[in-house]
Protein backbone atom coordinates (compact mmCIF):
# COMPACT_ATOMS: atom_id res chain seq x y z
CA UNK A 1 0.00 0.00 0.00
CA UNK A 2 1.86 3.04 -1.19
CA UNK A 3 0.76 6.52 -0.29
CA UNK A 4 0.52 8.79 -3.32
CA UNK A 5 -1.81 11.59 -2.26
CA UNK A 6 -0.05 14.63 -0.92
CA UNK A 7 -2.16 16.86 1.31
CA UNK A 8 -1.69 20.58 1.51
CA UNK A 9 0.11 21.83 4.60
CA UNK A 10 -3.11 23.07 6.25
CA UNK A 11 -4.87 19.81 5.47
CA UNK A 12 -2.02 17.79 6.95
CA UNK A 13 -1.99 19.92 10.08
CA UNK A 14 -5.75 19.63 10.48
CA UNK A 15 -5.72 15.85 9.93
CA UNK A 16 -2.87 15.40 12.37
CA UNK A 17 -4.65 17.51 14.99
CA UNK A 18 -7.83 15.44 14.64
CA UNK A 19 -5.86 12.20 14.77
CA UNK A 20 -4.19 13.19 18.03
CA UNK A 21 -7.49 13.78 19.85
CA UNK A 22 -8.48 10.14 20.51
CA UNK A 23 -4.94 9.21 21.47
CA UNK A 24 -4.69 12.17 23.82
CA UNK A 25 -7.99 11.20 25.46
CA UNK A 26 -6.77 7.63 25.87
CA UNK A 27 -3.58 8.79 27.55
CA UNK A 28 -5.20 11.42 29.74
CA UNK A 29 -5.08 10.54 33.47
CA UNK A 30 -8.37 9.73 35.14
CA UNK A 31 -9.70 11.83 37.96
CA UNK A 32 -8.52 9.29 40.53
CA UNK A 33 -5.07 8.81 39.00
CA UNK A 34 -2.09 9.00 41.33
CA UNK A 35 -0.23 12.28 41.53
CA UNK A 36 3.02 12.61 39.61
CA UNK A 37 5.86 11.24 41.79
CA UNK A 38 8.14 13.93 43.24
CA UNK A 39 11.15 14.97 41.18
CA UNK A 40 13.55 13.60 43.78
CA UNK A 41 11.94 10.17 43.59
CA UNK A 42 11.92 10.12 39.79
CA UNK A 43 15.56 11.19 39.66
CA UNK A 44 16.56 8.32 41.94
CA UNK A 45 14.45 5.85 39.94
CA UNK A 46 16.01 6.84 36.62
CA UNK A 47 19.50 6.67 38.09
CA UNK A 48 18.73 3.10 39.14
CA UNK A 49 17.34 2.29 35.70
CA UNK A 50 20.43 3.71 34.01
CA UNK A 51 22.49 1.32 36.09
CA UNK A 52 20.36 -1.59 34.89
CA UNK A 53 20.84 -0.61 31.24
CA UNK A 54 24.59 -0.29 31.85
CA UNK A 55 24.88 -3.84 33.14
CA UNK A 56 23.94 -3.88 36.82
CA UNK A 57 21.83 -6.86 37.84
CA UNK A 58 18.15 -6.79 38.69
CA UNK A 59 18.71 -7.30 42.43
CA UNK A 60 20.95 -4.22 42.67
CA UNK A 61 18.46 -2.18 40.67
CA UNK A 62 15.53 -3.26 42.84
CA UNK A 63 17.42 -2.25 46.00
CA UNK A 64 18.16 1.18 44.53
CA UNK A 65 14.50 1.63 43.58
CA UNK A 66 13.34 0.65 47.07
CA UNK A 67 15.77 3.17 48.56
CA UNK A 68 13.99 5.78 46.43
CA UNK A 69 10.76 4.86 48.22
CA UNK A 70 9.17 2.96 45.32
CA UNK A 71 8.10 -0.54 46.30
CA UNK A 72 5.10 -1.44 44.16
CA UNK A 73 5.22 -2.26 40.42
CA UNK A 74 2.42 0.16 39.53
CA UNK A 75 4.20 2.95 41.38
CA UNK A 76 7.37 2.23 39.42
CA UNK A 77 5.46 2.37 36.12
CA UNK A 78 3.90 5.67 37.23
CA UNK A 79 7.32 7.13 38.03
CA UNK A 80 8.77 6.07 34.69
CA UNK A 81 5.85 7.28 32.61
CA UNK A 82 5.96 10.64 34.38
CA UNK A 83 9.27 11.10 32.60
CA UNK A 84 12.87 11.73 33.51
CA UNK A 85 13.34 14.98 35.43
CA UNK A 86 14.69 17.84 33.32
CA UNK A 87 18.30 17.25 32.44
CA UNK A 88 20.58 19.09 30.03
CA UNK A 89 19.64 22.49 28.69
CA UNK A 90 22.84 23.05 26.70
CA UNK A 91 21.97 24.35 23.24
CA UNK A 92 23.64 24.84 19.89
CA UNK A 93 25.80 22.37 17.98
CA UNK A 94 28.49 20.33 19.73
CA UNK A 95 30.20 16.95 19.73
CA UNK A 96 30.28 14.37 22.54
CA UNK A 97 32.04 10.99 22.77
CA UNK A 98 29.95 7.80 22.65
CA UNK A 99 30.71 4.12 23.08
CA UNK A 100 28.85 1.13 21.65
CA UNK A 101 28.16 -2.26 23.22
CA UNK A 102 31.44 -3.62 21.83
CA UNK A 103 33.40 -0.90 23.62
CA UNK A 104 34.21 0.90 20.38
CA UNK A 105 34.38 4.69 20.57
CA UNK A 106 33.14 7.37 18.21
CA UNK A 107 31.76 10.90 18.08
CA UNK A 108 28.17 12.05 18.33
CA UNK A 109 27.23 15.33 16.66
CA UNK A 110 24.38 17.06 18.47
CA UNK A 111 22.21 20.03 17.44
CA UNK A 112 19.85 21.54 20.01
CA UNK A 113 17.61 24.33 18.64
CA UNK A 114 17.60 27.64 20.49
CA UNK A 115 13.91 27.27 21.31
CA UNK A 116 14.41 23.92 23.08
CA UNK A 117 12.77 23.62 26.50
CA UNK A 118 13.05 20.58 28.81
CA UNK A 119 9.27 20.17 28.95
CA UNK A 120 9.10 16.65 27.52
CA UNK A 121 7.39 17.68 24.28
CA UNK A 122 10.40 17.74 21.94
CA UNK A 123 11.16 14.83 19.64
CA UNK A 124 14.48 13.18 18.79
CA UNK A 125 15.79 12.99 15.22
CA UNK A 126 18.48 10.36 14.58
CA UNK A 127 20.56 10.94 11.41
CA UNK A 128 22.80 8.32 9.76
CA UNK A 129 25.40 9.63 7.30
CA UNK A 130 26.75 8.09 4.11
CA UNK A 131 29.95 6.19 3.33
CA UNK A 132 33.06 8.26 3.92
CA UNK A 133 31.23 10.91 5.93
CA UNK A 134 30.69 11.65 9.59
CA UNK A 135 27.88 12.81 11.86
CA UNK A 136 28.11 16.38 10.58
CA UNK A 137 27.32 15.38 6.98
CA UNK A 138 23.51 15.62 7.13
CA UNK A 139 23.06 18.36 9.73
CA UNK A 140 22.71 21.11 7.13
CA UNK A 141 19.71 19.41 5.54
CA UNK A 142 17.89 18.78 8.80
CA UNK A 143 18.71 21.34 11.50
CA UNK A 144 16.20 23.95 10.30
CA UNK A 145 13.52 21.27 9.85
CA UNK A 146 14.19 20.02 13.36
CA UNK A 147 13.89 23.49 14.86
CA UNK A 148 10.59 24.09 13.06
CA UNK A 149 9.07 20.77 14.16
CA UNK A 150 10.64 20.88 17.66
CA UNK A 151 13.23 18.09 17.52
CA UNK A 152 16.69 17.75 18.93
CA UNK A 153 19.14 16.22 16.44
CA UNK A 154 21.70 13.48 17.07
CA UNK A 155 24.08 12.19 14.39
CA UNK A 156 26.71 9.55 15.28
CA UNK A 157 29.82 8.89 13.19
CA UNK A 158 30.20 5.37 11.84
CA UNK A 159 33.40 3.34 12.18
CA UNK A 160 34.84 0.39 10.27
CA UNK A 161 32.74 -2.74 10.53
CA UNK A 162 34.37 -5.19 12.98
CA UNK A 163 35.85 -8.42 11.60
CA UNK A 164 33.39 -10.39 13.72
CA UNK A 165 30.40 -8.27 12.62
CA UNK A 166 27.02 -9.93 13.08
CA UNK A 167 25.36 -7.96 10.26
CA UNK A 168 23.39 -10.49 8.27
CA UNK A 169 24.39 -8.96 4.93
CA UNK A 170 28.12 -9.12 5.72
CA UNK A 171 28.46 -12.71 4.51
CA UNK A 172 31.86 -14.17 5.45
CA UNK A 173 33.06 -10.70 6.44
CA UNK A 174 33.80 -9.75 2.83
CA UNK A 175 31.72 -6.55 2.74
CA UNK A 176 33.13 -5.25 6.01
CA UNK A 177 36.70 -5.91 4.91
CA UNK A 178 36.28 -3.90 1.72
CA UNK A 179 34.46 -0.86 3.12
CA UNK A 180 36.05 1.84 5.32
CA UNK A 181 32.96 2.05 7.56
CA UNK A 182 29.43 0.68 7.99
CA UNK A 183 26.53 0.78 10.44
CA UNK A 184 26.01 -2.01 12.97
CA UNK A 185 22.49 -3.41 12.56
CA UNK A 186 22.44 -4.78 16.10
CA UNK A 187 22.49 -1.36 17.69
CA UNK A 188 26.00 -0.01 17.60
CA UNK A 189 26.56 3.73 17.59
CA UNK A 190 23.04 4.71 16.42
CA UNK A 191 21.33 3.05 19.38
CA UNK A 192 24.06 4.27 21.74
CA UNK A 193 23.36 7.79 20.45
CA UNK A 194 19.63 7.34 21.07
CA UNK A 195 20.32 6.16 24.61
CA UNK A 196 22.51 9.22 25.21
CA UNK A 197 19.78 11.58 24.01
CA UNK A 198 17.07 9.89 26.09
CA UNK A 199 19.17 10.14 29.23
CA UNK A 200 20.31 13.71 28.79
CA UNK A 201 17.35 15.57 27.27
CA UNK A 202 13.69 15.64 28.21
CA UNK A 203 11.78 14.35 25.19
CA UNK A 204 8.55 12.90 23.84
CA UNK A 205 9.07 9.13 23.51
CA UNK A 206 6.41 8.99 20.77
CA UNK A 207 8.30 11.40 18.52
CA UNK A 208 11.54 9.62 17.65
CA UNK A 209 12.42 9.66 13.95
CA UNK A 210 15.18 7.86 12.02
CA UNK A 211 16.56 8.85 8.63
CA UNK A 212 19.76 8.31 6.69
CA UNK A 213 21.38 8.72 3.29
CA UNK A 214 23.16 6.14 1.11
CA UNK A 215 25.03 3.98 3.64
CA UNK A 216 22.76 5.71 6.14
CA UNK A 217 19.81 4.60 4.02
CA UNK A 218 20.91 0.98 4.49
CA UNK A 219 21.29 1.69 8.20
CA UNK A 220 17.84 3.28 8.40
CA UNK A 221 16.13 0.33 6.71
CA UNK A 222 17.92 -2.20 8.89
CA UNK A 223 17.79 -0.47 12.26
CA UNK A 224 14.32 0.96 11.68
CA UNK A 225 12.85 -2.46 10.88
CA UNK A 226 14.75 -4.42 13.51
CA UNK A 227 13.72 -1.97 16.25
CA UNK A 228 10.50 -0.62 14.75
CA UNK A 229 8.78 0.02 18.08
CA UNK A 230 11.40 2.67 18.95
CA UNK A 231 10.41 4.99 16.11
CA UNK A 232 7.36 6.82 14.80
CA UNK A 233 8.78 7.09 11.29
CA UNK A 234 11.75 5.93 9.23
CA UNK A 235 13.01 7.59 6.04
CA UNK A 236 15.80 5.79 4.15
CA UNK A 237 17.14 7.85 1.25
CA UNK A 238 19.13 6.48 -1.71
CA UNK A 239 19.71 3.26 0.21
CA UNK A 240 18.84 -0.42 0.17
CA UNK A 241 17.94 -3.30 2.44
CA UNK A 242 20.94 -5.59 1.97
CA UNK A 243 24.44 -5.40 0.52
CA UNK A 244 23.96 -8.97 -0.70
CA UNK A 245 21.51 -7.60 -3.25
CA UNK A 246 24.39 -5.91 -5.09
CA UNK A 247 25.12 -9.44 -6.31
CA UNK A 248 21.61 -9.71 -7.75
CA UNK A 249 18.47 -11.32 -6.45
CA UNK A 250 16.58 -10.71 -3.24
CA UNK A 251 17.98 -11.24 0.26
CA UNK A 252 14.93 -13.17 1.42
CA UNK A 253 15.97 -13.31 5.06
CA UNK A 254 16.53 -9.58 5.43
CA UNK A 255 13.34 -8.79 3.53
CA UNK A 256 11.31 -10.73 6.09
CA UNK A 257 11.89 -7.67 8.28
CA UNK A 258 9.57 -5.64 6.05
CA UNK A 259 6.69 -7.08 8.10
CA UNK A 260 7.92 -4.91 10.96
CA UNK A 261 7.03 -1.78 9.01
CA UNK A 262 3.29 -2.13 9.55
CA UNK A 263 3.27 0.29 12.50
CA UNK A 264 5.86 2.65 11.01
CA UNK A 265 5.37 5.68 8.80
CA UNK A 266 7.77 4.62 6.03
CA UNK A 267 9.04 7.20 3.54
CA UNK A 268 11.85 6.43 1.10
CA UNK A 269 13.21 8.03 -2.05
CA UNK A 270 15.69 7.35 -4.82
CA UNK A 271 16.95 8.94 -8.03
CA UNK A 272 15.95 7.08 -11.19
CA UNK A 273 19.55 7.26 -12.50
CA UNK A 274 21.41 6.37 -9.30
CA UNK A 275 24.56 4.46 -10.25
CA UNK A 276 25.97 4.17 -6.72
CA UNK A 277 23.07 2.44 -5.00
CA UNK A 278 20.98 0.95 -7.79
CA UNK A 279 17.48 2.33 -8.07
CA UNK A 280 16.10 -1.20 -8.44
CA UNK A 281 16.78 -1.73 -4.73
CA UNK A 282 14.11 0.80 -3.74
CA UNK A 283 11.79 -0.18 -6.60
CA UNK A 284 11.83 -3.81 -5.45
CA UNK A 285 11.17 -2.82 -1.83
CA UNK A 286 8.30 -0.61 -2.99
CA UNK A 287 6.80 -3.51 -4.95
CA UNK A 288 7.18 -5.96 -2.08
CA UNK A 289 5.67 -3.56 0.46
CA UNK A 290 2.73 -3.11 -1.90
CA UNK A 291 2.38 -6.88 -2.24
CA UNK A 292 2.37 -7.27 1.55
CA UNK A 293 -0.21 -4.50 1.94
CA UNK A 294 2.08 -2.31 4.05
CA UNK A 295 1.44 1.42 3.89
CA UNK A 296 4.42 3.49 2.74
CA UNK A 297 5.44 6.41 0.55
CA UNK A 298 8.03 5.91 -2.19
CA UNK A 299 9.26 8.90 -4.19
CA UNK A 300 11.42 8.38 -7.26
CA UNK A 301 13.06 11.46 -8.75
CA UNK A 302 13.14 11.29 -12.58
CA UNK A 303 16.69 11.77 -13.83
CA UNK A 304 17.99 12.01 -10.28
CA UNK A 305 21.39 10.60 -9.43
CA UNK A 306 22.77 9.49 -6.10
CA UNK A 307 22.64 12.99 -4.64
CA UNK A 308 19.06 14.17 -4.22
CA UNK A 309 17.75 17.73 -3.63
CA UNK A 310 16.51 16.98 -0.12
CA UNK A 311 17.48 20.24 1.60
CA UNK A 312 14.53 22.41 2.69
CA UNK A 313 13.02 24.57 -0.06
CA UNK A 314 15.06 23.04 -2.89
CA UNK A 315 12.52 20.85 -4.62
CA UNK A 316 9.19 19.10 -4.58
CA UNK A 317 10.99 16.20 -2.92
CA UNK A 318 12.04 18.41 -0.02
CA UNK A 319 8.44 19.60 0.38
CA UNK A 320 7.28 15.99 0.56
CA UNK A 321 9.92 15.26 3.19
CA UNK A 322 8.70 18.29 5.17
CA UNK A 323 5.11 17.04 5.12
CA UNK A 324 6.13 13.53 6.18
CA UNK A 325 8.31 14.88 9.00
CA UNK A 326 5.57 17.19 10.30
CA UNK A 327 3.14 14.36 11.05
CA UNK A 328 5.34 12.04 13.09
CA UNK A 329 3.68 10.54 16.19
CA UNK A 330 3.92 6.94 17.33
CA UNK A 331 0.99 4.94 18.65
CA UNK A 332 2.61 3.23 21.68
CA UNK A 333 -0.27 0.78 22.13
CA UNK A 334 -1.09 -0.93 18.83
CA UNK A 335 -3.77 -3.60 19.28
CA UNK A 336 -2.15 -5.69 16.54
CA UNK A 337 1.55 -6.47 16.30
CA UNK A 338 3.41 -8.03 13.39
CA UNK A 339 7.02 -8.78 14.23
CA UNK A 340 9.85 -10.73 12.66
CA UNK A 341 13.08 -11.40 14.58
CA UNK A 342 16.24 -12.66 12.90
CA UNK A 343 17.54 -13.49 16.37
CA UNK A 344 16.84 -12.90 20.04
CA UNK A 345 18.66 -9.58 19.75
CA UNK A 346 15.71 -7.95 17.94
CA UNK A 347 12.89 -9.94 19.53
CA UNK A 348 11.12 -6.96 21.13
CA UNK A 349 8.07 -5.32 19.64
CA UNK A 350 5.86 -3.11 21.80
CA UNK A 351 4.16 -5.54 24.23
CA UNK A 352 5.70 -8.78 22.95
CA UNK A 353 9.23 -10.19 22.92
CA UNK A 354 10.53 -13.29 21.17
CA UNK A 355 12.80 -14.83 23.80
CA UNK A 356 14.14 -17.61 21.59
CA UNK A 357 13.82 -19.06 18.11
CA UNK A 358 12.93 -22.69 17.57
CA UNK A 359 15.68 -22.95 14.92
CA UNK A 360 19.11 -22.20 16.40
CA UNK A 361 21.05 -22.50 13.13
CA UNK A 362 23.50 -19.53 12.99
CA UNK A 363 23.29 -18.40 9.38
CA UNK A 364 24.45 -15.03 8.06
CA UNK A 365 23.23 -15.20 4.49
CA UNK A 366 20.10 -15.02 2.34
CA UNK A 367 18.59 -18.08 3.98
CA UNK A 368 18.41 -18.68 7.70
CA UNK A 369 16.20 -18.80 10.77
CA UNK A 370 13.75 -16.17 11.92
CA UNK A 371 10.80 -15.94 14.25
CA UNK A 372 7.45 -14.43 13.26
CA UNK A 373 4.69 -13.29 15.60
CA UNK A 374 1.26 -11.82 14.93
CA UNK A 375 -0.48 -10.81 18.17
CA UNK A 376 -3.92 -9.26 18.53
CA UNK A 377 -5.37 -7.88 21.76
CA UNK A 378 -9.12 -7.48 22.29
CA UNK A 379 -10.11 -5.49 25.36
CA UNK A 380 -13.81 -6.35 24.95
CA UNK A 381 -13.13 -10.02 25.60
CA UNK A 382 -9.88 -9.50 27.53
CA UNK A 383 -8.10 -11.87 25.20
CA UNK A 384 -4.85 -11.95 23.24
CA UNK A 385 -4.67 -14.20 20.17
CA UNK A 386 -1.18 -15.03 18.92
CA UNK A 387 0.11 -16.79 15.83
CA UNK A 388 3.76 -17.80 15.62
CA UNK A 389 6.27 -19.38 13.30
CA UNK A 390 9.82 -20.32 14.26
CA UNK A 391 9.39 -19.15 17.88
CA UNK A 392 10.55 -21.23 20.84
CA UNK A 393 9.60 -18.93 23.71
CA UNK A 394 7.59 -15.69 23.83
CA UNK A 395 6.99 -13.11 26.53
CA UNK A 396 3.77 -11.11 26.48
CA UNK A 397 3.53 -7.86 28.42
CA UNK A 398 0.01 -6.74 29.34
CA UNK A 399 -0.70 -3.18 28.21
CA UNK A 400 -3.50 -1.69 30.38
CA UNK A 401 -4.79 0.21 27.35
CA UNK A 402 -5.39 -3.07 25.51
CA UNK A 403 -6.49 -5.48 28.27
CA UNK A 404 -7.96 -5.05 31.75
CA UNK A 405 -5.10 -6.21 33.97
CA UNK A 406 -7.40 -6.33 37.02
CA UNK A 407 -9.33 -9.23 35.45
CA UNK A 408 -8.37 -12.69 34.18
CA UNK A 409 -6.72 -12.64 30.75
CA UNK A 410 -6.91 -15.41 28.16
CA UNK A 411 -3.98 -15.89 25.77
CA UNK A 412 -4.12 -18.33 22.87
CA UNK A 413 -1.16 -19.38 20.73
CA UNK A 414 -1.77 -20.98 17.35
CA UNK A 415 -5.38 -21.64 18.31
CA UNK A 416 -4.62 -23.32 21.64
CA UNK A 417 -5.05 -21.88 25.15
CA UNK A 418 -1.64 -20.91 26.54
CA UNK A 419 -2.70 -18.87 29.58
CA UNK A 420 -5.96 -18.30 31.43
CA UNK A 421 -6.23 -16.28 34.61
CA UNK A 422 -5.09 -13.17 36.40
CA UNK A 423 -1.49 -12.00 36.18
CA UNK A 424 0.30 -10.58 39.20
CA UNK A 425 2.29 -7.38 38.75
CA UNK A 426 6.02 -7.45 39.49
CA UNK A 427 8.97 -5.09 39.63
CA UNK A 428 10.85 -7.61 37.49
CA UNK A 429 8.33 -7.20 34.68
CA UNK A 430 8.77 -3.42 34.69
CA UNK A 431 12.56 -3.71 34.62
CA UNK A 432 12.39 -6.33 31.89
CA UNK A 433 10.26 -4.03 29.75
CA UNK A 434 12.63 -1.11 30.35
CA UNK A 435 15.91 -2.89 29.68
CA UNK A 436 17.41 -2.23 26.20
CA UNK A 437 14.67 0.19 25.08
CA UNK A 438 14.76 2.86 27.82
CA UNK A 439 11.34 3.93 26.58
CA UNK A 440 9.06 5.70 29.07
CA UNK A 441 5.91 4.74 27.12
CA UNK A 442 6.68 1.03 26.80
CA UNK A 443 6.83 -0.20 30.40
CA UNK A 444 4.42 -2.71 31.90
CA UNK A 445 3.87 -4.21 35.35
CA UNK A 446 2.42 -7.51 34.12
CA UNK A 447 3.91 -10.15 31.83
CA UNK A 448 3.52 -13.82 30.93
CA UNK A 449 6.26 -16.13 29.62
CA UNK A 450 4.99 -18.71 27.11
CA UNK A 451 6.73 -21.85 25.86
CA UNK A 452 5.66 -22.46 22.28
CA UNK A 453 5.33 -26.17 21.60
CA UNK A 454 5.23 -27.76 18.17
CA UNK A 455 5.59 -24.47 16.30
CA UNK A 456 5.05 -25.77 12.80
CA UNK A 457 2.31 -23.42 11.70
CA UNK A 458 2.27 -21.80 8.28
CA UNK A 459 3.41 -18.22 8.05
CA UNK A 460 0.96 -16.02 9.98
CA UNK A 461 -1.63 -14.26 7.90
CA UNK A 462 -1.03 -10.58 7.26
CA UNK A 463 -3.41 -7.71 6.88
CA UNK A 464 -3.06 -3.95 6.43
CA UNK A 465 -2.70 -2.25 9.79
CA UNK A 466 -1.77 1.29 8.84
CA UNK A 467 -4.06 4.11 7.69
CA UNK A 468 -3.24 6.16 4.63
CA UNK A 469 -3.65 9.38 6.61
CA UNK A 470 -1.44 10.66 9.46
CA UNK A 471 -3.85 9.15 12.04
CA UNK A 472 -2.23 6.83 14.58
CA UNK A 473 -5.12 6.00 16.92
CA UNK A 474 -6.97 3.51 14.72
CA UNK A 475 -6.43 -0.02 13.48
CA UNK A 476 -8.60 0.36 10.37
CA UNK A 477 -7.18 1.21 6.99
CA UNK A 478 -8.21 1.81 3.43
CA UNK A 479 -6.23 0.23 0.59
CA UNK A 480 -4.04 2.72 -1.21
CA UNK A 481 -3.54 2.81 -4.95
CA UNK A 482 -0.42 0.99 -6.10
CA UNK A 483 1.46 3.74 -7.85
CA UNK A 484 4.92 5.20 -7.52
CA UNK A 485 5.17 8.94 -6.90
CA UNK A 486 6.75 10.63 -9.89
CA UNK A 487 7.18 14.30 -10.72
Amino acid sequence: MSSITLLGRRSVAAAAALAVVPLALALAPSSNAAETPPTKVRKAVFEALDGLADGKNVAETKRAIRRAGVRKPDALVEAIRAGRPSGETRGGQFVVPIEDARGRKSELHVAIPKAYKPDGTWGILLLLHGLGGDGEQLLGAWVSRAAKERYIVIAPSAQKEPEDSDNEDNAFGAAGALLPQWWDYRGGFPMAALSWAKRNYAHDADRVVLTGYSMGGFGSWNLGLRYADRFSGVAPMAGGMSRLEYLGGADDRSRRLLENGRELDLFFCHGSNDRVVMTRMSRELHAELDERGIHHTYVEVPGGGHRLPAEPGRSELSDQIDEWFSRQTRNPSPATIHHVALGEYNGRSYWTRIESLSDKTPVKARKGPSGHVVARADRRTNTIAIETKGVGQLRVFLDPKLVDVSKPVTITVNGKAAHQGAVKPSIESVLDAWRDREDTALVYAHSVLLDIEGDATPAPTTQPTRPTTPARATETTKPAKKKRVLY
